[in-house]
C-alpha cells in the first residue's frame, strides 16, 4: 500500500463562491501594480526569500512577484499576470494598464453576472466592444518618425534616458540588436559592437550564457536522429577547443538531443559545451538568413540533402564571442571574411533599392542590418544595486516603447486615447472600465479623477493632461510632446479584454489544496 502514488485532495468552489474568490484575487494584485501606474506612479519594495529587496515602478516585474496564498485567489492574479506580460513581450509598455483595464472589466462585469446575466454573453460583448477599440485607435495612429524622443522619454520617465535610448535605435533601426549590461560605475552609456543579432532565445544544453570563440554548426538540415548529430559531435571532439554553437532546427524530442545530453554528462569534464540557437525564419527567407550567418561566421550551410559523414572542423564557422540569453543570442565579430561580408551586404542593397514589395523589402532590410552587425549595448549602472535594477527596468521599457512607435506609430496619450474611445458605440461596461483606467491615472497623481475626466471629455480631440507638469487646463498632448506607442495602447486594450472575458466565464474552481510544510 505504501507504494500506492499520494491521493490528491481537490479544494472546490462554485457559483458565488468561486466569483467572490476571483475578485478578491484580482484586486489584490490591481492594488499593488495599480500604484505604479503613470508618472505620478509609486514606487514598490519587492523583498527577495535571499539577499537585498528591489525597488521598481516597472508594472509586469511587479506582477511577476505577486503570487497569493489563496490557490483560487491567484488563479484570478495569474490570468490578468499572463495578459501583463503577453503585452510586455508584443509591445514593451502598457503592461500596468493592461492589469488596470483587465480589472476594471472583470470587476465591472461580475456585477452583472451576480445580478444574473451571462458570463459567456459578456464575455462576447467585451470582445466586440475591444475590436471597435482597436479599429478606432489604428485610424488614428501616426508615424513615429519624428517623436521617438518624446516616447522614449516619456516610457522612462527621464529626458536623459530619453534621448539616449531614441539616438540608439535611431542609429541601429528596430532590426539592429540593443542589450542591456549593467556595470559598476553609477552612470548610463551605449557601446556600439559588431555582431549578428537573433531576436530569439536559445537552448543550452549546461545552461550557458556566454561562449568565447566557440565552433559554429550552420545548418538547414533538420537535426533529429543520430546519424546527423554524431558527425557533429566527432568534429568538434577532435579539437582543442570544445565549445560548439549548433544554429538549426534541433528536435527537441528526438535522439539526437539525447545522444547530444548524453555526450555533454560523459565530457563535461574535457570542457564540452553546447548551446543550439534556433534559424532567425522559418518561412521562404530562412535559406537566405542561414547563408548570410554563414558568411558572417565562415562557415559552410549544410543543406537538407547533404552527407554529414565527411563532415570535418574546417566546415564550422566561429566569432569572438557569443552571449546569450532567454529571448536573443548576439554573435560578435563573426569570422567570416570581410570581403565576402561586404559583398553579400551589396547584394542585399542592390535588392532592397529595386524590390517595390513592402514585406520583401522589409525582409531585406532586416537581413542587412544583422549582416551589417548593428547592435547597441547600453551599459547601465547605479550607487546601489537597487537603484541599478530600477534604472534597468525603466531603460527596457523605454527600448521596447520606442522600437514599438518606430514599428507601428503613436498615439496622442495613452490614457487620453482611452477616454476618447470610451465615447465610441460600445457598452456601458466597456465605457466605464475605459473611463475607470484614466481615473486611476488621476488618483495616483492626487487629483480630483472626475473633474479631470469631465474635462478632457469636454475638450478637444488631441487635448489631455501632462502629468509631470499638469496645467488648469487640458493642453494639445501633440504639441506638448506626449506620446504613446500604438501598439502598446492596442496590446493593452486586447490583453485586457482577453483576461476580463476569460475570468467573466468561470463558473466553478478545482484547485489542489497545499499541505502545510
Amino acid at each position: 500500500m505504501s507504494d500506492l502514488p499520494k491521493r490528491e485532495i481537490k479544494n472546490i468552489l462554485s457559483g458565488d463562491n468561486a466569483r467572490t474568490a476571483l475578485v478578491a484575487g484580482a484586486k489584490k494584485i490591481f492594488d499593488v501594480v495599480s500604484s505604479t501606474y503613470g508618472p505620478a506612479g509609486n514606487n514598490v519594495i519587492l523583498g527577495m526569500p535571499y539577499g537585498d529587496s528591489t525597488l521598481t515602478r516597472d508594472g509586469v516585474t511587479v506582477a511577476k512577484r505577486v503570487i497569493l496564498k489563496d490557490r483560487a485567489e491567484d488563479d484570478a492574479a495569474q490570468i490578468l499576470r499572463q495578459a501583463s506580460e503577453k503585452t510586455n513581450k508584443t509591445a514593451g509598455d502598457g503592461t500596468t494598464a493592461t492589469i488596470v483595464l483587465g480589472y476594471h472589466l472583470f470587476n465591472r462585469g461580475n456585477r452583472l453576472v451576480a445580478a444574473g446575466e451571462n458570463g459567456m454573453v459578456l464575455k462576447r460583448q467585451i470582445v466586440k466592444d475591444s475590436q471597435v477599440v482597436i479599429d478606432w485607435l489604428n485610424k488614428q495612429s501616426i508615424s513615429a518618425t519624428d517623436y521617438l524622443l518624446e516616447v522614449a522619454t516619456v516610457s522612462a520617465g527621464d529626458p536623459a534616458i530619453g534621448q539616449l535610448v531614441s539616438e540608439t535605435l535611431l542609429d541601429i533601426g528596430t532590426s539592429g540588436g540593443i542589450t542591456i549590461r549593467e556595470q559598476e560605475y553609477p552612470t548610463t552609456d551605449v557601446e556600439k559592437v559588431n555582431g549578428y543579432y537573433f531576436d530569439r532565445g536559445f537552448f543550452a544544453l549546461n545552461a550557458q550564457v556566454e561562449l568565447s570563440k566557440p565552433h559554429i554548426f550552420v545548418t538547414q538540415k533538420q537535426i533529429s536522429s543520430n546519424a546527423d548529430v554524431v558527425p557533429i559531435l566527432a568534429a568538434v571532439l577532435k579539437d582543442d577547443n570544445k565549445k560548439l554553437v549548433i544554429i538549426g532546427d534541433v528536435r527537441m524530442n528526438s535522439d539526437a538531443m539525447t545522444t547530444l545530453f548524453l555526450n555533454l554528462r560523459e565530457k563535461v569534464a574535457m570542457g564540452f559545451e553546447v548551446v543550439i540557437i534556433p534559424p532567425p525564419a522559418y518561412n521562404d527567407e530562412a535559406s537566405a538568413f542561414m547563408e548570410d550567418i554563414a558568411i558572417y561566421t565562415g562557415a559552410k550551410v549544410y543543406l537538407t540533402g547533404d552527407d554529414l559523414k565527411d563532415l570535418s572542423i574546417d566546415d564550422f564557422g566561429s566569432a569572438e564571442r557569443v552571449q546569450l540569453n532567454a529571448d536573443r543570442a548576439i554573435l560578435f565579430r563573426g569570422a567570416g571574411a570581410t570581403n565576402d561580408i561586404v559583398d553579400r551586404a551589396a547584394i542585399i542593397r542592390d535588392s532592397i533599392d529595386k524590390e517595390t514589395n513592402a514585406n520583401r523589402k522589409d525582409t531585406l532590410e532586416q537581413r542587412l542590418a544583422k549582416l551589417t552587425g548593428k547592435i547597441a549595448i547600453v551599459n547601465v549602472g547605479g550607487s546601489t544595486q537597487t537603484e541599478m535594477e530600477e534604472l534597468r527596468y525603466r531603460v527596457e521599457d523605454a527600448i521596447e516603447a520606442t522600437k514599438s512607435a518606430m514599428s507601428d506609430g503613436v498615439l496622442p496619450g495613452g490614457a487620453t486615447m482611452l477616454v476618447r474611445a470610451s465615447e465610441l458605440k460600445i457598452s456601458k461596461l466597456y465605457k466605464d472600465a475605459l473611463q475607470d483606467t484614466f481615473n486611476k491615472l488621476m488618483t495616483n497623481a492626487a487629483e480630483k479623477a472626475d473633474y479631470r475626466l469631465e474635462q478632457v471629455l469636454r475638450s478637444e480631440p488631441g487635448f489631455g493632461f501632462n502629468l509631470r507638469d499638469i496645467s488648469k487646463d487640458p493642453i494639445d498632448l501633440a504639441k506638448a510632446g506626449i506620446w504613446d506607442a500604438t501598439r502598446a495602447v492596442i496590446q493593452t486594450v486586447e490583453n485586457a479584454t482577453s483576461a476580463a472575458g476569460s475570468l467573466l466565464t468561470v463558473g466553478s474552481i478545482v484547485d489542489p489544496i497545499d499541505e502545510e510544510l
